[in-house]
C-alpha cells in the first residue's frame, strides 16, 4: 500500500507527492452500507489526474431511485485489441473511470437521465456515446441494453447493463509502431507464443519512471507488431519484470532499473509517429 486517506465531507479525496506510475485505488465505506469499488490509473510523473469513484449500495439497502451499473468494453477499431487505461467520463454528475487491462469498464450508480459518455486515449480519436437511463431500462441508440457480467479490478464479477463493445479509431498521424522478432537475450532463442510487457515513458530521461501500457503476445515465430503507439520511448520485457529506483550516495534519484527474467530490448527504443521502429535484427 502506498497511501490511505479518508474522503472529506464533500466526498473529495486526494493523494499528494505520488511518483509517476500505475496505481490501483480501492474505495470503501467504513459503515459498510456501500460495496467497495476500484479504479486503475496511469499517472505520469509530475502531473495531476482526477479520478471519480462511485459506490453502489449493498443488496438490501433502501433503493433511492432507478439506477444502473453500466458496463462494456473498449477496443481498437484497427485490430479489435483491448484499449486499457483509457478515460471513460460521464458529463452529468462528473463520473469517470478508466478501462482495465482487458478493455472493460464499469460505471456505477447511473440514475434516470440522458448521458454522453466520452471515451478518450492518447493515440486514438475520442468518441462520444449517448445513453438514456429510464425507469424501466437503459438504452443506447434506441436499443435496450442487455444484462451482462464483467470482472472488476479485483477480479470480482460485476453484473450490469452492457452497452457492448465500443471501438476507437487510431489517430494515424499521431501514432507509430514497433515491429520485429523477440529473442531471449541469454540464449538467443526465439520467444514464440509468449505474452510480454510493453513499457512506455514520454521521454528518455533516466529519472522518468516507465509504466506498462500493453501486454502483447508474440506469434509462432517470435514476431511482434504493436501499432497505435504515441510518441515516446518503449522497452519490451518479460511479464515478471518490475522497476526499482536507484539512488546516488547523496540519496538523489538517478535512474529506474529493470529487474526481471528478461529485458528483451536491452534499452528503450524511440517511436516517432507516423513511422515504424524496428527491433534490432540481431536479436534483443
Amino acid at each position: 500500500m502506498v497511501a490511505e486517506h479518508e474522503a472529506q465531507n464533500n466526498n473529495f479525496f486526494s493523494f499528494t507527492n505520488i511518483s509517476g506510475g500505475i496505481y490501483y485505488i480501492e474505495a470503501y465505506d467504513k459503515n459498510e452500507v456501500y460495496e467497495k469499488n476500484y479504479a486503475v490509473i496511469n499517472l505520469a510523473a509530475n502531473s495531476t489526474i482526477e479520478q471519480n469513484i462511485s459506490l453502489r449500495a449493498k443488496p438490501g439497502a433502501a433503493p433511492v431511485s432507478s439506477s444502473y451499473t453500466v458496463i462494456g468494453k473498449l477496443v481498437s477499431a484497427a485490430d479489435s485489441t483491448p484499449i486499457m487505461f483509457a478515460n471513460v467520463s460521464l458529463g452529468v454528475g462528473g463520473f469517470s473511470t478508466s478501462t482495465l487491462e482487458d478493455g472493460s469498464f464499469i460505471l456505477y450508480g447511473i440514475s434516470e437521465n440522458q448521458y454522453t459518455i466520452t471515451f478518450s486515449k492518447t493515440g486514438f480519436v475520442s468518441r462520444d456515446v449517448v445513453i438514456v437511463a429510464s425507469s424501466t431500462n437503459l438504452f443506447i441508440g434506441g436499443t435496450a441494453a442487455t444484462n451482462a457480467t464483467v470482472k472488476d479490478g479485483a477480479g470480482q464479477n460485476v453484473s450490469g447493463k452492457s452497452i457492448g463493445v465500443i471501438s476507437l479509431s487510431p489517430d494515424g498521424a499521431s501514432t507509430g509502431s514497433l515491429a520485429g522478432t523477440i529473442r531471449n537475450p541469454t540464449t538467443d532463442a526465439i520467444v514464440a507464443n509468449t505474452k510480454v510487457a510493453l513499457w512506455y515513458k514520454p521521454d528518455n530521461s533516466e529519472i522518468r519512471q516507465p509504466a506498462i501500457i500493453h501486454r502483447p503476445t508474440t506469434n509462432a515465430v517470435g514476431n511482434l507488431s504493436i501499432e497505435n503507439l504515441p510518441a515516446g520511448w518503449y522497452a519490451i520485457t518479460s511479464l515478471d519484470t518490475v522497476t526499482t529506483p536507484m539512488y546516488d550516495n547523496n540519496g538523489s534519484l538517478v535512474s529506474y532499473r529493470f529487474i526481471g527474467n528478461a529485458i528483451y530490448t536491452g534499452a528503450f527504443l524511440q517511436v516517432t509517429p507516423p513511422k515504424t521502429t524496428y527491433l534490432p535484427s540481431d536479436g534483443l
